[in-house]
């Protein structure tokens, strides 16, 4: 069993994820050491566009070309440059630009996985050697 009191990172990522797709214009901004867990976590939602931004610029591009609804900052970068880049992901608006690749990418999130096979050998690399 997951307990989820210890994955509290997790927990703040499922809960903003949720409360954006409950919301269609809403955006969020996660926040981790790297930001790089608050966006793999957040990216496994329908409906979410996780971006993580270390910079102005990324956080710019990520709203205007990719239509990004989350944000994921690294605290280790500081509260100075994480307000400044929170600040122009939350006052830069999607431009429509893209269309094509966008929907594109909407269309994985109804892709069914391939069903999983049984390793019958382990991978080279993950065999232990006495």
């Amino acid at each position: 069993m997951v307990d989820a009191a210890r994955l509290h990172y997790l927990t703040s990522a499922e809960r903003t994820c949720r409360a954006i797709q409950a919301e269609e214009r809403a955006f969020g901004v996660l926040c981790c050491g790297t930001g790089m867990g608050m966006s793999i976590a957040a990216n496994k939602f329908t409906g979410i566009y996780a971006a993580r931004c270390t910079s102005v610029e990324d956080a710019e591009l990520a709203r205007t070309i990719n239509n990004a609804n989350v944000l994921c900052i690294a605290a280790n970068q500081g509260f100075a440059k994480n307000a400044q880049i929170i600040e122009a992901f939350a006052m830069t608006a999607y431009t429509g630009r893209k269309l094509d690749e966008l929907e594109y990418i909407t269309s994985f999130e109804h892709v069914s996985p391939a069903p999983a096979k049984p390793l019958d050998k382990q991978p080279r690399a993950y065999r232990r050697t006495a």
